[in-house]
């Protein structure tokens, strides 16, 4: 694991931090004094926070995950998706109580929480247990994900760290996308380098890299959905199917 570098399945904690180092960031102001971007080591978890909260901000879903803490190197315990909001203003603690499965709120809170699992009640219990704040590592391709994960974590002490693409791959190339990076390195951490990552979304994308686990390119199309929408829409007899027809 690095110093400076995100490993494997998060960002490495620098012991040196204490809680009074970390401080809520308001998320009522202009969305630029929310959201960091990475920066290494300031970007670092608590050394002592249980867990820390990643989510990748796609077009169609957000993909959320929570990890154990610094002395199990972060390894992801729970996963669940969600959809965009219609509107970033809908963002709020009741919004945020239908986002947060149950277990969600029980590793959020600690072993010490046991009452109903809404967000009044964990920030109730945060409040009084000195909680350090959450560290919330987004990976994003939706930009209205800017306002929506703030406002949804507005009453919790939070950090929102914005990943790039060179926390993934040192050589990836100006543009590149963090989400593709991401996945890159994911792949070289469980089956190794050479690599080819295909990820079907809103757009359908490609990455490659070499043996060195360099980025190689890769590309983009279309994903099934809007192929199907076009087919059906510039055709004179062809039907429209969803993905979950096919």
């Amino acid at each position: 694991m690095t110093t400076n570098k995100p490993s494997a399945t998060a960002a490495a904690a620098a012991p040196a931090n204490n809680n009074e180092d970390v401080i809520s960031i308001a998320s009522g102001g202009d969305d630029g004094d929310v959201i960091e971007w990475s920066k290494w080591p300031e970007s670092n978890p608590h050394y002592d926070s249980p867990h820390v909260i990643s989510v990748v901000c796609g077009n169609s879903r957000y993909h959320w995950a929570i990890h154990d803490g610094y002395d199990k190197d972060y390894f992801p315990l729970l996963f669940w998706k969600t959809t965009p909001l219609e509107s970033p203003l809908d963002a709020n603690e009741d919004t945020l109580s239908k986002y947060l499965p149950p277990r969600a709120y029980e590793m959020l809170g600690g072993p010490s929480f046991k009452e109903e699992p809404t967000t009044a009640k964990l920030i109730q219990h945060i409040t009084k247990q000195r909680i350090p704040c959450f560290h919330i590592y987004m990976v994003v391709t939706n930009e209205d994900s800017f306002e929506e994960i703030p406002n949804l974590f507005a009453n919790l002490p939070c950090r929102f760290i914005r990943m790039q693409a060179v926390d993934f791959l040192e050589d990836a190339y100006v543009g590149a996308g963090a989400d593709r990076c991401a996945n890159l390195r994911a792949a070289k951490h469980l089956y190794g380098n050479p690599a080819l990552v295909i990820d079907g979304g809103t757009a359908m994308t490609w990455s490659a890299s070499d043996e060195k686990g360099q980025f190689r390119g890769g590309g983009i199309t279309p994903g099934l959905g809007m192929k199907f929408r076009a087919m059906h829409e510039n055709t004179g007899k062809l039907p429209f199917l969803g993905n979950y027809q096919v």
